[in-house]
C-alpha cells in the first residue's frame, strides 16, 4: 500500500491494529525468512516450432538484407527484387485470414452436426444466459440480439467457446468459407509475387514469360 498522506496511513495502521489478534508477550515471533522457499527459475525448453519459426525470420532476414546490399552496389534490378519480396512479406498476416476462415467454418459445421438448441433468457443488454445439459448456466453475449427470450445453439463438448444465438450455422459456413478461400487465392498471390522478384533477377524465371 502507497499513500501521500501521513494521517491516512496512522489511521490505516490503528484500524489493522484493531482488528488483528493480540499476541501474548511470550509467544514466540517466527522470522518471515523461515516461511520462505527459494525456487530457481528455469528457462523453458524451446520447441521445434518456435526454433523453426527463429530461423524462417532469420533467413528471410538476411534474404532482404542480402538483396538490399545487393542493390546499392549496383545491380539495380534487385530493387525490384526486393520490392516483390516485401510485398510478398504481406502473406504472413493475410495468412492468418485463411486460420480464422478455417476456424469459423469448423466451428459451424461442429454446431450445425453435433449443437443442442436450447432456450436463453436475457440477463442484461447483449447477454443471455443459458443451462446446459449438466445443469450449469452458461452465458453468452450477442449485441445483434434484443429479444428477452431466444434460440440458443451450443456444442456440449465445449458450451464455453462454441455457442451462438439462433441456428445461423448456414450462414457462417458460407462466410467462413469465403473468408478462407479469399485469404488463400491472397495468399498464393502474394507469395508468388515475393518469389518472382528474386527468381527474375537470378534470372532462373524470365519476366517476359510472366506475360
Amino acid at each position: 500500500m502507497y499513500s501521500r498522506s501521513a494521517p491516512a496511513v496512522r489511521a490505516f495502521a490503528d484500524a489493522l491494529r484493531l482488528l488483528l489478534p493480540v499476541r501474548d508477550a511470550g509467544e514466540v515471533r517466527t522470522d518471515g525468512a523461515l516461511v520462505m522457499t527459494r525456487v530457481p527459475v528455469e528457462k523453458p525448453a524451446m520447441g521445434w516450432r518456435r526454433a523453426a519459426l527463429r530461423l524462417l525470420v532469420s533467413l528471410y532476414l538476411l534474404a532482404a538484407a542480402a538483396m538490399a546490399m545487393t542493390g546499392l552496389l549496383g545491380a539495380y534490378e534487385w530493387y525490384a527484387a526486393l520490392a516483390c519480396w516485401l510485398i510478398g512479406s504481406l502473406t504472413i498476416p493475410v495468412r492468418h485470414g485463411v486460420s480464422a476462415g478455417c476456424d469459423m467454418t469448423r466451428e459451424a459445421w461442429r454446431l450445425r452436426t453435433s449443437g443442442v438448441l436450447v432456450e436463453g433468457r436475457k440477463s442484461y443488454h447483449g447477454t443471455y444466459e443459458f443451462t446446459d445439459l449438466d445443469g450449469r448456466i452458461r452465458s453468452l453475449r450477442d449485441s445483434y440480439e434484443s429479444a428477452e427470450r431466444v434460440r440458443i445453439l451450443y456444442d456440449p463438448a465445449d458450451p464455453q467457446q462454441a455457442a451462438q444465438v439462433g441456428q445461423r450455422t448456414a450462414g457462417t459456413l458460407a462466410f467462413g468459407g469465403l473468408v478462407c478461400l479469399l485469404s488463400l487465392a491472397m495468399v498464393i498471390a502474394l507469395t508468388a509475387i515475393g518469389l518472382a522478384g528474386p527468381l527474375a533477377a537470378l534470372h532462373v524465371l524470365s519476366v517476359d514469360a510472366l506475360y
